[in-house]
């Protein structure tokens, strides 16, 4: 999901959601077409235990294309089910 942030009224707008299941490798290629067509100033990526791994490739496959996507890794603490369910209204 992209999205911008209006700095006057901190209205958060998404401008792509995609939310299909995939393999590791077509999510990193996703990814880095996003990027090519919307030039990402960063990109944020929860990187609990194996999305560790996929964000270093990530960064690696960036670079091999010369995308150079700046990549903030996150790390969740809290319970997965626990911050879906605080999501609904």
């Amino acid at each position: 999901m992209s999205c911008v942030k209006d700095t006057e009224t901190g209205t958060i707008y998404v401008l792509d959601a995609d939310i299909e299941r995939r393999q590791p490798d077509k999510t990193i290629e996703d990814i880095l077409a996003y990027h090519q067509r919307r030039k990402y100033s960063k990109f944020a990526f929860e990187s609990n235990q194996f999305q560790e791994l996929m964000a270093q490739e990530l960064q690696r496959r960036s670079k091999a294309a010369s995308l150079y996507l700046d990549i903030e890794e996150f790390k969740n603490t809290s319970d997965k089910l626990a911050r879906i369910e605080s999501l609904q209204p």
